[in-house]
């Protein structure tokens, strides 16, 4: 740690030295789901960083790998299916739940494969918003942004309990 806090350019921020710093972290604590060979944990800096540059998205930033760090947000990524799958950490007693499924630059995720990825993470123990219980107020509002809707079919999506 003294011999990065020296090594420290003249350009060098904070906030990179610290980006830098979590980008090394050897491993990074994740839950054992059972998903099949075709899925990765990205549970190092760099396996989060390399899939932030494949796909274009946020997983390189600071705020993301400090979000895995503190055990809020864990993604893994298919090789079969060439996507990224986040499941979100919920509550004290750490409840796993699919928040989103997204593609190279967060686009949308086609439904019928949105449907079997959602599938074999239920198989593993972790629902999606989009198979949590009806009642939930919040689960219209949590989809949006989420990716649990197809983009030419607006049926698809879930307003009860959306107040207007």
């Amino acid at each position: 740690m003294i011999n990065s806090i020296r090594n420290i350019g003249e350009n060098t921020s904070v906030c990179q030295w610290v980006a830098g710093w979590l980008a090394r972290a050897k491993y990074i604590a994740y839950p054992k789901l059972n998903l099949g060979s075709d899925w990765t944990a990205l549970n190092t800096g760099h396996f989060l960083a390399e899939a932030g540059l494949r796909f274009q998205n946020c997983l390189r930033n600071t705020d993301r790998i400090v979000d895995v760090l503190k055990g809020r947000k864990f993604y893994f990524e298919s090789s079969r299916h060439g996507v990224i799958a986040e499941v979100q950490s919920i509550g004290l007693q750490r409840f796993l739940i699919l928040a989103g499924v997204h593609t190279k630059k967060n686009g949308p995720v086609m439904r019928r494969l949105r449907l079997e990825i959602e599938k074999e993470f239920e198989a593993a123990g972790v629902p999606s918003l989009s198979t949590w219980p009806v009642d939930c107020p919040w689960k219209a509002v949590e989809r949006i942004p989420n990716g649990f809707f197809d983009l030419d079919d607006i049926s698809d999506l879930d307003l009860q309990g959306l107040e207007v």
